[in-house]
């Protein structure tokens, strides 16, 4: 017996157009707050983006220096956008105010 394969509008499987379509249901609208664990480089990256897009972003670390490190970083890595005309001053001192360093994981 063969089975019928359903497609979608956009010419993907059902199955895969219906989990899309869960997706778009479920944005991201909810979330306020990111937790960040660790700020090295990734850790840093990702607080980053975070912050960029508009999210509170909570930077921890083993240790509160190495947090900050990791918040500091992000701040020479937005000024040099800011030079380059890549990103506002603007926007840059907004992303940075939404970055909290912590030491404790209570936080996030």
């Amino acid at each position: 017996m063969a089975r019928a394969r359903l497609w979608s509008p956009d010419g993907t499987k059902a199955r895969e157009w219906a989990r899309v379509r869960m997706w778009e249901k479920a944005r991201m609208t909810d979330i306020q707050t990111v937790g960040v664990i660790g700020a090295g480089q990734m850790g840093a990256g990702i607080a980053q983006v975070a912050a960029q897009a508009g999210y509170e972003v909570i930077l921890s670390d083993v240790a509160l220096p190495r947090a900050q490190k990791g918040r500091d970083g992000i701040i020479r890595l937005l000024a040099t956008g800011v030079e380059k005309g890549k990103i506002a001053a603007s926007d840059a001192d907004e992303a940075i105010a939404r970055i909290t360093p912590v030491l404790s994981l209570i936080h996030i």
